[in-house]
């Protein structure tokens, strides 16, 4: 997968409109654990990559996969304040 259409998914899109919304959530769940994701953020420089990690406050470990957020009880929390 080469192409990506991640920098202008409109889905991605209502999530920067209002990250609340149930669409801006679904988007930020998909996000945690869509492979299309994962593959556009690799494909990134560091500072492009870091920038959108910030902006959607993404948790990730050293190989730059990302994880669902997760509470401290260990449980998922997919539909929280994010």
């Amino acid at each position: 997968m080469t192409d990506h259409n991640c920098k202008h998914c409109s889905f991605r899109a209502k999530y920067d409109n209002n990250p609340k919304s149930c669409v801006g959530r679904g988007w930020r769940w998909h996000a945690g654990w869509c492979p299309g994701w994962k593959a556009y953020l690799k494909s990134l420089t560091d500072s492009e990559r870091n920038e959108l990690i910030e902006k959607y406050n993404l948790n990730h470990h050293d190989q730059g996969l990302l994880l669902a957020p997760v509470h401290e009880n260990g449980y998922a929390l997919l539909f929280t304040d994010i």
